[in-house]
């Protein structure tokens, strides 16, 4: 009788453990995934800057020339802090993705 209760328990026990080892599989994969995404968008943002600031640059020579006003130019700039503040927010996320990947493995980085 005992034995038969022990065995039960040691099942469930088994079971709760591969569930568990299932979430947190699934768990890592979707961080893995994350980081990827955002790996991916920090390097579309830097090509954004770049071809945002050469927008720049052009609109700064024309305005010069008196081909476009400086309501043109300050829109193009407007356009290139908004592309850096994106590219920061990614990176951000980026971090707490790593974060949580490492939390979730159970890896403490006290200093």
């Amino acid at each position: 009788r005992k034995e038969q209760i022990i065995r039960k328990q040691q099942k469930t026990i088994s079971e709760e453990e591969r569930a568990f080892e299932r979430q947190l599989k699934a768990r890592l994969s979707e961080i893995r995934e994350q980081i990827s995404l955002f790996e991916k968008k920090l390097k579309q943002d830097q090509q954004i800057i770049a071809l945002r600031e050469k927008v720049v640059n052009e609109k700064q020579s024309q305005m010069k020339n008196g081909n476009v006003t400086a309501t043109e130019y300050i829109t193009e700039l407007n356009k290139v802090t908004q592309a850096q503040l994106s590219q920061m927010i990614h990176r951000t996320k980026l971090v707490q993705s790593k974060i949580d990947y490492k939390t979730t493995l159970g890896i403490s980085e006290h200093r």
